[in-house]
Order: structure tokens, then sequence, then C-alpha cells
């Protein structure tokens, strides 16, 4: 509708690199629509520990998650936690909702992960906020230690450092309701799994790593691999992880290599996946790979 517009095509060669290229004739049928814009409604979000900590990221469906991204901060949100997104094409995506940290609360938190599909034209979508809670580990057994705390719900993680020990316990003013992980040095890497469900005051108790925990979805990098969502990783190369320095070492080492046959325990059953170390090594860095123990049940 508009005579005035420029339409950019880019063409790509599947045999580019060669030093003969053939290119047969034919023809390119571009179809142009109406921009998408969407408008996020936050609830509740004046008037509380929310106000000015919320980070929104709009991404195309099934695309890695620092690519095609469009970001929303506080200076965005008007004071009724109203956003409004620039104009994007119509179709997939995806819309992370992330609380930004305190001192205490370095990072962030992610408190919902949707998937939306945006027609031409404006749309509106309601995001509640969670409640929040205060969060307080204590670590009575160690003079010190490095600590680290990964939410397990939501969208994708962003694990946060901090020091604790018997007169340094680790304490959240406010972070929402889910699912976390704790993960210290007493004195080797131990994991806890902490339920959120309103004020949170426990001592860290944790259990050593003997498996790493798969979290995937379809048409990931991992599932095309032939990873389930929740497969424990276990073993690699017929030899069975005995304790966390064994799987560390074990799988630093077979991420460099190709052909590395991985034993994984799927619903009580022991399989084998036949992967790229490499390739997986890239793809496990979204987040999808979590240290694990085989007695915690993770989301």
């Amino acid at each position: 509708d508009n005579p005035d517009s420029t339409i950019e095509l880019t063409v790509s060669l599947p045999d580019m690199g060669k030093r003969t290229v053939t290119v047969e004739s034919g023809e390119v049928h571009v179809e142009v629509r109406a921009a998408a814009v969407l408008v996020v409604q936050l609830a509740h979000y004046f008037g509380t520990v929310a106000e000015g900590r919320v980070q929104l990221r709009l991404q195309r469906a099934n695309e890695n998650r620092w690519s095609s991204t469009a970001q929303r901060g506080a200076d965005a949100i008007a004071p009724d936690g109203r956003v409004e997104f620039d104009p994007v094409e119509p179709g997939a995506y995806a819309l992370h909702v992330t609380l930004t940290g305190e001192e205490e609360w370095r990072g962030g938190v992610s408190v919902e992960n949707l998937d939306v599909d945006l027609p031409s034209g404006p749309s509106t979508l309601l995001v509640t906020l969670p409640g929040f809670h205060q969060l307080a580990v204590r670590f009575p057994a160690v003079d010190h230690t490095q600590v680290q705390l990964m939410p397990l719900t939501g969208g994708p993680e962003e694990s946060t450092s901090h020091e604790g020990g018997k007169d340094k316990p680790l304490i959240v003013p406010a972070i929402p309701a889910g699912d976390y992980l704790v993960m210290a040095m007493s004195p080797e890497l131990l994991l806890m799994k902490l339920e959120v469900r309103g004020d949170t005051d426990v001592e860290f108790a944790g259990v050593p790593i003997d498996s790493i925990r798969v979290r995937t979805s379809p048409g990931s990098p991992l599932s095309e691999m032939g990873f389930e969502n929740r497969d424990l990783i276990i073993g690699i190369n017929g030899i069975e992880f005995e304790n966390g320095g064994q799987l560390q070492l074990a799988f630093m080492g077979a991420m460099s290599r190709d052909n590395v046959k991985l034993t994984v325990l799927r619903n009580g059953e022991k399989h084998v996946i036949e992967i790229d170390g490499r390739a997986m090594q890239s793809a496990g860095s979204e987040g999808s790979l979590l240290p694990a123990n085989r007695a915690l049940d993770f989301p």
C-alpha cells in the first residue's frame, strides 16, 4: 500500500565457497503484512517490590535466546504497568519476564515464560507478577563457602554467585515464589533444592552431584540430538559417575571429542545416546544442562 516502501531480499547460496556456483532462474513471491504490535500489561506492578525491576524480552520462537531480541526495561514501563514493544513481523514469539536483582540478588530470576502468536495489528497480553518472599539459607557447618542460587522454574535461568558461611547467611529480601537450586562447597560441591512458597529460613543440607539434568523442548538442539526433557545423564562411554569430581573430569574431557556415548536415565530406564561433544557443549550453554542428584526431583 506504500509505494515508497523498500523491500530487501537476501538470497542464500547453498554452494557458497565453491569456485563455480550454478544459479538457476526462478521467482520469489513476497507477502507484505501489517506489523504486529505487542502491548504487555503487568498486573500489580505499581507499588510492589517489582516496581522498577522488571525486564521483558521478546524473541522469535525456537531461536537462540540472544537472537532477534527486543528488550524493555523499567524505563519503558508506565506507572500502571503498561509496556509497548516496537512493531515486529507477525509470527510466533516467546516472551520472557525477568526480575532484576537488588544488591543481595545480583542477576535476575525468570518469573514468566510465555509463547505468543502475534497476528498483524495490536495484541495485548496480561502478565500477573508473582508474590515475593524473603529467603534465608544458613551455612553453620563451614566458615566460608561460595554459593550459587539458580531458579528452576520459569524461563531461561540465570544463576547468581554469593558468599556464605557461619556468620554470613545468604539472605534475599524479595524473591518470587518458585523452585530453586542452591549449590555450595561444603567441602565438596553439594546441591539443595528449595521450594519457596512463603518466607523461607533453612539450614543448608546438600547432597552430592551424581548426574546432569537435561532441560529441553521440542525443536531445540538438545532435542534434535535425541534427548528428552528431564533426562538424567549418569555416565559416559559405559562408565557411570560415582561422584561429582569424576563426573566433572569425564564430562569436561568428553566435550572436546566426537562420538561420545552418554548413558541416560529416562523414566527409570537406561538409554545410550551418541553425540558430538562440541555440539552438545554449545547446545548446553543455554542453561539446558544442570548439575543434579538422582534423588532430587527437578521440575
